[in-house]
């Protein structure tokens, strides 16, 4: 078996910052100023059904405000939580 004389296998693979890999995800409530972004969403999700009106979407924000969650990559909604109720349960599973 050939000797190493140093006994130590060099490393082919350059460090990586892995940075460029992390995903830029953040959560935060829904906001009326999100109106297209959600309709967007919901054709695409759920084609062929109606989306929501303006006056549902203020609804839901006025009534329940805490419960109306979006998820945002590199500046767009992708993801979002509309639950027409509220209940005691659903506040402490968020809380």
């Amino acid at each position: 078996m050939p000797s190493n004389k140093s006994n130590k296998i060099p490393n082919p693979v350059a460090p990586l910052d892995l940075g460029e890999f992390e995903t830029k995800l953040s959560v935060r409530e829904l906001r009326i100023e999100d109106f297209d972004s959600i309709i967007e969403l919901q054709q695409r999700c759920f084609p062929g059904m109606a989306p929501w009106g303006r006056d549902q979407i203020e609804s839901q924000l006025r009534h329940f405000p805490e419960g109306q969650f979006c998820v945002v990559y590199d500046g767009q909604i992708v993801a979002l939580t509309c639950p027409p109720i509220t209940s005691p349960f659903f506040m402490r599973v968020i809380s």
